[in-house]
């Protein structure tokens, strides 16, 4: 299973911000998963194993590369496959 997040987190100065000094403060979080079954929605991530039938409906995006950062794992919002894992 691949999964991508990225935290973006900031130190804001307590003179010119209402904030706790030395604390960080989430500014944005994102998350995106692929190479698990599709269709399955009931709130936990299903990796997809080689030897492994899959229970839910099959991949039908194209194919990414997961470990190429400059395109999304699923560019259409559909069902994708990775080419490598």
């Amino acid at each position: 299973m691949i999964v991508r997040r990225e935290l973006t987190l900031t130190l804001n100065d307590p003179a010119v911000w209402d904030v706790t000094e030395g604390r960080l403060l989430l500014e944005k979080c994102y998350a995106e998963h692929n190479n698990t079954d599709c269709g399955v929605d009931d709130g936990y991530l299903h990796p997809g194993f080689a030897d492994d039938a899959p229970d839910g409906e099959r991949p039908t995006g194209a194919a990414v590369d997961p470990y190429d950062r400059t395109d999304p794992l699923t560019p259409d919002g559909s069902c994708g496959r990775v080419t490598r894992t």
